[in-house]
């Protein structure tokens, strides 16, 4: 009796330790996840000339290419040609897994385009062997300014949205297939770097990080603004200001027809309209005038200074500010020795710099030049961008907070259906004058003709 007594009373602990929530049993839980890795560091090569890459394994037996990190495309190309001039690319004929889906594919970018063909196989992580899944890939015949026989990458990896996939979104992006399968989680973060830097005793190196954030790749607190669309990463830009000058017209301007983050690009992109106000406004005073021509705003020739003065002491810092909240937003805080390239160009007592902000026809694109001085996250599952100083730059860019005077960030957001239609209403205002243009005489023909031949008579 006293056997059973035990017993029931240990039943009745442990029913109150479940109901007291101090005991749970994970059930399905612990199945759902069982395969869920809690982040995948990817370290990351290159640098800004060249382009900043990861390395995966391709196919069985693996091949190694290294890939483009491009936050402004979806697709996973890889060169599989000899053509392509690279310096090795995959050979499809040699991988077990391969199968070739038997559609064609064209992608184009702001500077360069590639054609292939559609295929799929397994794609895994060095040093991460439970990181292996079957993706889409893009087996890249032909390119134009895509290559170079110089790069140590020979493909890129698209980290965009599905619905910039070609030839359509059906075709599932590498890390939305990761997501799928419960790999990691739907967030990545970035952080780019020159060359291994050292912080408090740690080695930082750029970094790609699959499925969440770390903590030694960034000093501060992140602050996040949020994702506007999910196609590119396109968020909005609700002011700019270059030294004591704030951008004085709509904020519209600022993001037309759009602001996007986007890693694969080189440079700062901006709006015809802003470049031009940049270029009034960068520079603090005119000791530099003569340098400064037109070919210097095109980035074909540099400015040059005396050796071991700052460019800061000629030129502003930008600061470019994104929408947080209503009553808050988050600036990036951008010196000139981030868009400003020093040149390999020697001379004796001399450093010379290559701007790396050109103007743009598709909006304000926000590529490496500025990217590399901060630590980026992608939340995708919270749908924002989160900025924070990076570890791994010597220079001054900051990430801060600031009122956002009550501004509506919505009001920003540049409406691509409202110009169509002005557009569409200024196209029939033309067809409307070249329809009375040639109807009024016409009529005043006809009125002639009944006055003569009818009234008349």
């Amino acid at each position: 009796m006293m056997y059973y007594c035990g017993i029931c009373t240990v039943i009745i602990q442990l029913i109150s330790l479940i109901e007291a929530s101090v005991i749970t049993f994970p059930f399905y839980q612990e199945e759902h996840n069982r395969n869920l890795v809690k982040t995948v560091d990817m370290t990351v090569g290159g640098n800004f000339d060249d382009g900043y890459y990861v390395s995966v394994n391709i196919g069985t037996p693996p091949q190694k290419v290294s890939l483009l990190i491009d936050t402004g495309s979806s697709n996973l190309g890889i060169a599989a040609s000899a053509a392509l001039h690279v310096r090795s690319y995959f050979q499809l004929n040699k991988s077990e897994t391969f199968h070739l889906e038997g559609k064609s594919l064209k992608v184009s970018y702001l500077q360069g385009q590639w054609e292939g063909m559609l295929g799929s196989d397994l794609i895994s992580i060095p040093g991460s062997p439970s990181i292996t899944t079957h993706c889409n890939i893009a087996c890249i015949l032909s390119s134009n300014k895509i290559f170079s026989k110089d790069s140590d990458w020979q493909g890129l990896l698209g980290l965009a949205y599905p619905v910039l996939a070609k030839p359509d979104s059906s075709v599932t992006p590498y890390f939305d297939a990761l997501v799928a399968e419960e790999k990691v989680k739907n967030i990545f973060s970035i952080i780019l770097c020159e060359k291994p830097q050292h912080t408090n005793g740690k080695q930082s190196q750029g970094k790609l990080v699959l499925g969440g954030v770390q903590d030694y790749l960034h000093t501060g607190e992140i602050l996040y603004t949020r994702i506007h669309k999910e196609w590119f990463y396109e968020v909005i830009l609700t002011n700019m200001s270059i030294g004591s000058k704030y951008w004085a017209s709509s904020c519209t301007e600022l993001n037309n027809d759009k602001t996007i983050i986007d890693t694969g690009t080189s440079a700062l992109y901006l709006p015809q309209k802003v470049f031009s106000w940049v270029k009034q406004s960068l520079q603090k005073s005119n000791v530099l005038q003569n340098q400064l021509t037109e070919e210097f705003w095109e980035a074909t020739e540099d400015v040059c200074i005396q050796k071991g003065r700052s460019v800061s002491e000629y030129f502003h810092k930008i600061v470019m500010s994104f929408d947080e909240t209503m009553n808050s937003r988050v600036s990036l805080v951008v010196p000139p020795e981030l868009y400003l390239l020093k040149s390999p160009k020697t001379m004796p007592g001399i450093d010379c710099y290559k701007l790396g902000i050109s103007s743009s026809q598709a909006g304000t694109v926000i590529g490496a030049i500025i990217l590399k001085g901060f630590y980026i996250i992608f939340d995708r599952e919270n749908r924002r961008i989160g900025f924070a100083n990076s570890t791994c730059t010597d220079t001054v860019a900051a990430v801060i907070q600031t009122m956002n005077l009550h501004l509506d960030p919505s009001v920003c957001a540049y409406n691509s259906k409202e110009k169509s239609e002005l557009t569409l209403l200024f196209i029939t205002y033309i067809i409307l004058a070249v329809f009375l243009s040639c109807t009024i005489p016409m009529l005043m023909m006809l009125a002639q003709w009944t006055w003569h031949y009818i009234i008349r008579k």
